[in-house]
């Protein structure tokens, strides 16, 4: 495997005591909120979810699940929006509603997870050049300046407002969302199709000049 850099922290306080679901298989032991994301049958899923049977991503099934106090919070941060903690995969996002996986509008749940829309959040946040600067803000309570305290505030807010209201909101944003993902892998295609080309044309050289001795 490979390791990838913490850039950042959404959150960071080692003598904050919180609520966390412990989750037990026979080799390993893997702590974490209930809100937080991990990996399991082909999505990420809040921990609130999980049960026992379920297999995780190290291929174990879980023996034992129970609520736990610890001290010390941590919820950091990578680019590819993934961590692997005690050989289980997990997401180093939440979700902004309690049990689900998806946004919820209403009754009606999308199929829009919140994995990929925090993701994304996260890449406009890199691109404005908010989170990645150094030394990061954070409050006395170890929150990230930006996410803890303006965000996810703002998206909790929206997301108890009538219906209507989250619609108009957050349609937009999903569509931005998804046309910058398009343009991202838009322009990974022409990288490496520019790619492509130099090395044919450095390629189609050598032999012309290997035909030509």
């Amino acid at each position: 495997g490979s390791y990838e850099e913490i850039y950042s922290f959404g959150h960071i306080n080692p003598k904050q005591v919180a609520e966390f679901v412990q989750l037990q298989t026979k080799s390993t032991t893997l702590e974490l909120t209930s809100d937080h994301l991990l990996w399991l049958k082909g999505e990420f899923i809040p921990a609130s979810l999980v049960k026992v049977g379920d297999i995780l991503s190290n291929g174990e099934a879980i023996v034992k699940r129970q609520m736990v106090q610890r001290r010390g919070v941590y919820a950091p941060f990578t680019r590819s929006g993934t961590i692997v903690v005690n050989d289980v995969v997990c997401s180093t996002y939440i979700t902004m509603q309690p049990d689900s996986a998806y946004m919820k509008v209403g009754i009606f749940v999308t199929p829009i997870s919140w994995h990929w829309m925090d993701w994304m959040g996260e890449q406009l946040l890199l691109q404005l050049n908010l989170v990645n600067n150094h030394p990061q803000q954070y409050t006395v309570e170890g929150i990230s300046v930006v996410r803890g305290a303006v965000v996810l505030p703002m998206v909790k807010w929206i997301l108890s407002q009538h219906v209507v209201i989250q619609v108009m909101v957050f349609l937009p944003v999903v569509l931005l969302f998804l046309v910058l993902s398009h343009v991202q892998l838009s322009l990974l295609l022409l990288c490496c199709a520019y790619m492509v080309r130099i090395w044919l044309r450095r390629r189609r050289r050598a032999l012309c000049k290997e035909l030509s001795k």
